[in-house]
């Protein structure tokens, strides 16, 4: 079987893989239940459940050890890989923030293939706007109030995934073209459309 990978253009020694052969459970649960926003408390055999059950992308140190790299970070996509994505548990230690690693991680989680036919994503968070907005095409679907998340989407009309390659029909619509139409399938103004972002 192959997996996902992908090595950060700047620095050689951090490398991006869903092979779950290489996932620390141990080191996922301890930032997700000790210093996450959203996962507080969460159990182990929790976390280490829903990593078994999800398409998990982690992101590691290699400059230590090759063979064993240290864990450094990860998201999930809970999936059926064909209409519906969830995007979730999405970080970096802390100490390994501010070199991008954040935006390359959710870059390679939209890069998967098994999740490029996918209609709808949906994913929450409390501080992340802006980067899944500018680096993955998700807009805003329910603003928070002060007391919860905010829900962002990101989907694909038919037309989308038939240009795409997904599914039958003809490719009578450039991929221009289908940017321009909203999650409704309704033609927006080229100012609300320039954002998004097919996923290639």
């Amino acid at each position: 079987m192959s997996y996902y990978t992908s090595t950060h253009s700047s620095a050689s020694n951090f490398l991006a893989s869903s092979n779950p052969a290489l996932l620390d459970p141990v080191a996922v649960h301890d930032y997700v239940a000790n210093r996450s926003y959203w996962g507080n408390g969460m159990p182990f055999d929790v976390v280490e459940r829903g990593l078994r059950n999800s398409l998990v992308v982690g992101i590691y140190d290699t400059s230590a050890d090759a063979e064993k790299p240290r864990q450094i970070g990860c998201g999930r996509w809970i999936t059926d890989c064909a209409t519906f994505a969830y995007m979730s548990d999405v970080y970096i230690e802390n100490e390994y923030q501010g070199r991008g690693l954040g935006k390359w991680l959710v870059r390679c989680m939209m890069d998967l293939p098994e999740i490029q036919g996918v209609r709808r994503m949906i994913l929450l968070t409390d501080d992340a706007i802006g980067m899944y907005e500018k680096y993955a095409g998700f807009w805003k679907a329910a603003v928070g109030d002060g007391h919860g998340y905010t829900m962002m989407e990101k989907v694909k009309t038919s037309q989308q995934l038939i240009d795409l390659g997904w599914g039958p029909g003809a490719k009578g619509t450039s991929r221009k073209e289908a940017l321009a139409t909203d999650k409704q399938g309704i033609t927006v103004s080229k100012g609300e459309v320039k954002e998004f972002e097919v996923v290639e």
